[in-house]
C-alpha cells in the first residue's frame, strides 16, 4: 500500500498514469443484508403475537426510519430505524488513499401497499423528517435482529440525510465516503444505520429493500477510485546497530516489475547515499528519521520513512536510590545494574563481586556506589545509586525491669515498632503481641524482645523480672474446739496487712487478730501481704462441741400461784449442771429443780452446762394470781349415794368467810351457810330442792379486812 506521500508526487509526476474507476455494489435479497428494527414501546399490535421490539424484519421489502402514531393497531407512538451491509464491501482490494468518493444510494417505493414517506409541509406533518447514516459498530444477523438485540453504532463522522421532497418513490443519494473510510479501516463491516435526525412523531422516510419487487430500487453502494499501475512496487528497508553510533542499512524493498534499479537515501542527518545497502555513522545519540526512495525497471516508484534510535549517552542504570535497615550494625542489600553486557562498581567495599550485573553490598554507614557499564558496542557510560540507611528503631519497654512475687503474672507493654517477637516463646501466652503475658512466675529470668518497624528495620530490648521474698503466715491456734455463741481469739503472723475469708462471725477481717463469735463448724483463711504485695496463706478450723438440749419444765403444768406466798416447782433436764434465774425467786437456784414463790408473773430461765462446758437455755414462765378468790363446784347430786351429796366452799384463798347462800331461780334463799365448813344438802324446810340450777351468793373480807364477794351458780342433778 502507497504511502500518503508517495501518492501525491506520484500524482504530480505521472498524473496521467491513474486511472478514475467506480464499483457499483448493490446486492440482491440472498446476498447482502438489510433489515427494519421497530419498538411500540412495549406494546403488541394488533396484527401480531408479540411486541414490536421483539420481531425480526429481515425480509421486509421496506426500509423505514421514521416515528408514527399507531392507534390504528392498538399501540401508541413507534419508533422505525434500518440497518444496511453491502457484502462486497468486506472483499474489495481498494486502497484507502485511492478512494475519490463513495455514494449511498437509495430509493423510495411507490404507493401502493405502505404510507409513504411525510413530506408536507405544517402540522401534523411537518418538513422536519431529516435523517442521519450512522456506521454500525456491533455485530448483527439480518435473521435474528430486533429492537431489543440491536448492534451498536457510532455518530463520528455519520452523514445527513436531507428532507424529503416527495412522499412516495423519492430517491436520495448520501455521501458515505468517510464512513466507509472508516469501515476500511477498521477491517470489520457491520453496515450502516439509517435513522431520524429527531425521532418525533409524524416523520418518515421510505425507501425500498433488497426484498423489493424491483431490483432498480435496491439499495447501493458506488465507490469512486482512481486505479494506480505502479501499485506492486513496495520500499522497505531493515536498520542493524553494529557499533555504538554506526548502523547498517539493508535494502527490503519489493519491485512491481523485474526489480528495484535505483536507490536515495536519507540518512536524516543532511547525509545520503545512493548504494543499495549502505553503513552509516552518527555523530551523536538522537531518533533520526531515515527516508529510502527507490525505482524499479518499470519506471515505479515508492518511499518509506522509518525512526533511527541511537542510545542515549546515558544508558548505565545502577538502580533507584534505596533506603535499608541497619541491623546490629550491619546493612544488606543487592545492587542491581542494567544497561550494558559487562559491568564495575566502585568502590568495592563490602561489595560480595564488584564486576558482576547485580551484588551484594554490606555496609555499617550510608554509602554512594558508581557503576561502569560497557554495552554491546564498547560504549561507556556511569552510573550512581545512593544507599542511605533507616534510623534504628527504639522499643519503649514497660516495665524495665522488675520484681514480682512468686506465682504471679505479669503483662508487658511494648511500643515504637510495627510487630514484635518474643523469646523464650514459651513463658509467654502470646509471644506475637505487643502486651504479653508472662504467667506463673517462679523463677527469676530475662526476656528478649525484637521489634520490627513498618520499613523492616529490627531493635531488641530485654526485660529482668525478680523475685520478691516469699511470706509465710501463720495462725494460732491451728485448730480449735468451742462451744457455740462462744467468742475466741484468732492470731495471724508473717504478714504486713491480712484478709480472712470468710468474714461472717469476725469482729474485722482485715486485722491480725480478730475475735470470732462461734455459730457453726467453719474453716478460716486468711491471705496476708507483705510489703512488696506478696501474699502468704494460713488457716484456721473452728469445730464445735455439741450443745446441752436443755429442757424447763413443770409438772403436770403446775406452773400458777394462785395464792400470795404459794411456791411451785420447776425442774430442767439436759445437762449436767444447771443455774435458774432470777434467782432471788428460787430456792435452789443451781439444781436442777427448784421451789418459786414469785409476787408476779415471771419468766424463769435456766441455764445449763454439760460435761464440754457449752450452755444452752430454756426459759418457763410462771403466771401469778396471788389474789383473794374461793372455789365452789357446779354440780352436786344429793340422792345420799355418799358421794357429791352436799355442796359448798371446796378451797379459798386469803378470806375470811362472812356468809353462804344459796338462791332458787325466783330469788328464794334456800340455804345459808357461815363457816368454811359448812356445807348445803340440797333441802329446804326439810325437803329435797327441784333439780335445776341455783346461784351462791359469798361474802366475805380480805386478810386486810376489805370486803369480797364471790357470786356463781351451781346446778343440782339427782
Amino acid at each position: 500500500m502507497k504511502k500518503a506521500s508517495l501518492i501525491l508526487i506520484f500524482l504530480l509526476h505521472n498524473i496521467s498514469a491513474f486511472s478514475q474507476k467506480t464499483l457499483k455494489l448493490k446486492p440482491s435479497a440472498s446476498y447482502g443484508d438489510d433489515a427494519e428494527i421497530a419498538t411500540s414501546f412495549g406494546c403488541t399490535p394488533s396484527f401480531s403475537s408479540a411486541p414490536w421490539e421483539t420481531l425480526n424484519n429481515g425480509t421486509t421489502s421496506e426500509l423505514n426510519y421514521a416515528m408514527w402514531t399507531y392507534g390504528a393497531l392498538g399501540c401508541g407512538n413507534g419508533t422505525q430505524r434500518s440497518l444496511i451491509r453491502f457484502k462486497g464491501l468486506d472483499t474489495t482490494s481498494i486502497p484507502l488513499s485511492s478512494i475519490i468518493s463513495v455514494k449511498l444510494n437509495l430509493f423510495g417505493v411507490s404507493s401502493s401497499g405502505n404510507w409513504g414517506t411525510s413530506y408536507f409541509v405544517g402540522s401534523p406533518y411537518p418538513l422536519t423528517n431529516e435523517g442521519w447514516v450512522e456506521r454500525v459498530t456491533g455485530s448483527w444477523t439480518e435473521s435474528v435482529v430486533t429492537w431489543n438485540i440491536q448492534p451498536t453504532t457510532t455518530a463520528t463522522n455519520r452523514a445527513a440525510i436531507g428532507v424529503s421532497a416527495s412522499r412516495f418513490n423519492w430517491n436520495t443519494s448520501i455521501d458515505v465516503t468517510t464512513i466507509v473510510n472508516d469501515i476500511i479501516a477498521s477491517g470489520t463491516n457491520n453496515g450502516f444505520l439509517l435513522r431520524l435526525n429527531t425521532e418525533g412523531i409524524y416523520r418518515r422516510v421510505t425507501f425500498a429493500s433488497s426484498d423489493y419487487s424491483d431490483s432498480t430500487r435496491w439499495p447501493e453502494l458506488v465507490i469512486t477510485y482512481l486505479d494506480d499501475p505502479c501499485a506492486g512496487t513496495t520500499a522497505d528497508f531493515k536498520d542493524t546497530n553494529t557499533s555504538c553510533y554506526t548502523f547498517d542499512f539493508t535494502d527490503l524493498s519489493v519491485p512491481k516489475d523485474s526489480g528495484i534499479v535505483s536507490w536515495n537515501w536519507d540518512f536524516g542527518d543532511l547525509t545520503t547515499s545512493t548504494l543499495k545497502n549502505p553503513t552509516h555513522t552518527y555523530a551523536d545519540y538522537g531518533t533520526y528519521n531515515v527516508r529510502l526512495i527507490v525505482w524499479d525497471s518499470g519506471g515505479c516508484t515508492d518511499t518509506i520513512t522509518k525512526a533511527v534510535t541511537i542510545n542515549y549517552s546515558h544508558f548505565a542504570n545502577a538502580g533507584k536510590d534505596t533506603t535499608i535497615c541497619l541491623n546490629n550494625g550491619l546493612a544488606s542489600t543487592i545492587l542491581i545494574g542494567a544497561g550494558g553486557i559487562s559491568y564495575r562498581w566502585s568502590p568495592t567495599t563490602g561489595l560480595i563481586s564488584p564486576t558482576a550485573k547485580n551484588t551484594t553490598a554490606n555496609i555499617t554507614a550510608a554509602a554512594t556506589y558508581y557503576l561502569t557499564v560497557t554495552n554491546a558496542f564498547g560504549c561507556k557510560d556511569i552510573d550512581t545509586v545512593n544507599i542511605n540507611l533507616h534510623p534504628v528503631p527504639i522499643i519503649n519497654n514497660k516495665p524495665k525491669d522488675t520484681s514480682v512475687c512468686s506465682g504471679a503474672n505479669l503483662q508487658l507493654n511494648a511500643s515504637g515498632v510495627k510487630t514484635y517477637q518474643w523469646s523464650p516463646a514459651s513463658e509467654l501466652d502470646s509471644p506475637n503481641k505487643s502486651n504479653p503475658t508472662v504467667v506463673n512466675i517462679i523463677n527469676p529470668k530475662t526476656l528478649i524482645v525484637m521489634g520490627t518497624d513498618a520499613n523492616g528495620c529490627i531493635a531488641y530490648d530485654t526485660i529482668k523480672i525478680k523475685l520478691n521474698p516469699s511470706v509465710t503466715v501463720s495462725v494460732t491456734p491451728q485448730n480449735l474446739l468451742a462451744c457455740s455463741e462462744d467468742t475466741v481469739d484468732f492470731v495471724a503472723s508473717g504478714a504486713l496487712s491480712y484478709k480472712w475469708y470468710p468474714s461472717e462471725g469476725l469482729s474485722n477481717d482485715s486485722i491480725a487478730n480478730p475475735k470470732h463469735h462461734v455459730t457453726k463448724s467453719q474453716t478460716y483463711i486468711v491471705k496476708g501481704k507483705s510489703a512488696a504485695g506478696c501474699e502468704g496463706v494460713d488457716s484456721i478450723t473452728v469445730n464445735i462441741y455439741p450443745s446441752p438440749k436443755v429442757d424447763a419444765y413443770a409438772f403436770a403444768n403446775e406452773n400458777i400461784v394462785r395464792c400470795k406466798g404459794d411456791e411451785v416447782t420447776i425442774s430442767a433436764t439436759g445437762a449436767s449442771t444447771y443455774s435458774w434465774s432470777p434467782a432471788e425467786f428460787c430456792a435452789f437456784p443451781g439444781s436442777s429443780s427448784t421451789s418459786v414463790y414469785p409476787t408476779k408473773n415471771t419468766v424463769f430461765t435456766v441455764t445449763g452446762t454439760n460435761d464440754n462446758g457449752c450452755k444452752a437455755t430454756d426459759t418457763i414462765s410462771v403466771i401469778y394470781e396471788g389474789k383473794e378468790k374461793v372455789y365452789v363446784p357446779n354440780v352436786f347430786t344429793p340422792n345420799n349415794d355418799q358421794i357429791n351429796d352436799k355442796i359448798g366452799i371446796v378451797d379459798e384463798c386469803n378470806i375470811v368467810l362472812l356468809s353462804f347462800d344459796i338462791y332458787n331461780r325466783w330469788g328464794q334463799n334456800v340455804y345459808s351457810g357461815y363457816n368454811i365448813s359448812d356445807k348445803w344438802d340440797g333441802n329446804y324446810n326439810g325437803k329435797p330442792c327441784d333439780l335445776g340450777t341455783y346461784f351462791y351468793l359469798i361474802k366475805a373480807r380480805t386478810l386486810e379486812g376489805q370486803s369480797v364477794e364471790f357470786k356463781g351458780d351451781i346446778t343440782l342433778m339427782r
